[in-house]
């Protein structure tokens, strides 16, 4: 815990500065190596930016082995799972919102309909595919499967959302 937040569990609930974490659908800001964390992501209000950027592109990213990372050190899984949000987010445009879908699954909702610009955030992120994070003494490599897409949500329930994410992903990795 205090290596992700700098601080004691006790001294992070009687901190007012970390009172607004995950406000709303706001992206994570990065200050210092560390990152504002939501509480909770409201499914609808997700729903809605998707249906606001329906014809913008997805990025959808998910973390190679990350088991065999977590099996070094479950500090070291998290390393990696925080250091890939911090590329995600540094990857995208200004507008742009990175956010994880569970595991180490994450997707960045671009406000591109430009399918070369949706190219361009992927191969920034790819660049850094086989850079290391450290942890330890050891250089951990790390790779993403990366896959640009757009989901059709005219008929889709929120429900539905993280499973066809999650679907993009999985065809990625073949």
């Amino acid at each position: 815990f205090k290596n992700v937040w700098n601080c004691n569990p006790s001294e992070f609930r009687g901190n007012t500065r970390y009172s607004e974490l995950f406000p709303r659908i706001l992206p994570p800001r990065w200050k210092n190596d560390t990152v504002n964390r939501p509480r909770h992501v409201d499914i609808s209000e997700l729903y809605e930016l998707f249906q606001q950027r329906r014809n913008c592109y997805l990025i959808c990213c998910d973390v190679d082995h990350l088991t065999p990372i977590n099996e070094i050190s479950r500090k070291a899984g998290d390393l990696v799972l925080l250091e890939t949000l911090k590329r995600l987010e540094r990857a995208a445009g200004a507008e742009d919102i990175p956010f994880r879908i569970g595991g180490d699954e994450f997707t960045i909702i671009t406000a591109s309909e430009d399918i070369a610009y949706a190219e361009s955030v992927c191969e920034r992120i790819r660049a850094w595919n086989g850079d290391t994070v450290s942890f330890a003494d050891m250089e951990i490599p790390v790779r993403r499967h990366i896959a640009i897409t757009k989901l059709q949500t005219e008929n889709m329930h929120r429900t539905d959302l993280f499973d066809r994410l999650h679907h993009v992903i999985q065809e990625c990795k073949k």
